[in-house]
């Protein structure tokens, strides 16, 4: 449970680097793949802390999942 964490923990900050444009322009990509990669990774925190019994905490990954969701579809249009 804890390496899962800590991957999803690991996506959280990879794309969050990834979705500033300075960055992005850097190494060629768009922000889009910054919002996605953020979003898998709150999605991940969000099942472990259901699975350990942290309901708060898992309800504020999952709605910051939805926002980064929402910020992935409207770069990618």
């Amino acid at each position: 449970m804890l390496t899962i964490r800590l991957f999803s923990i690991l996506f959280i900050l990879i794309g969050v680097i990834l979705s500033f444009q300075t960055v992005c322009d850097k190494i060629n990509l768009s922000t889009d793949i910054g919002w996605l990669i953020a979003a898998v990774g709150m999605l991940l925190l969000s099942f472990c802390e259901f699975f350990a019994g942290s309901l708060i905490y898992a309800i504020i990954s999952l709605i910051f999942a939805m926002v980064n969701i929402y910020f992935f579809i409207n770069d990618f249009k």
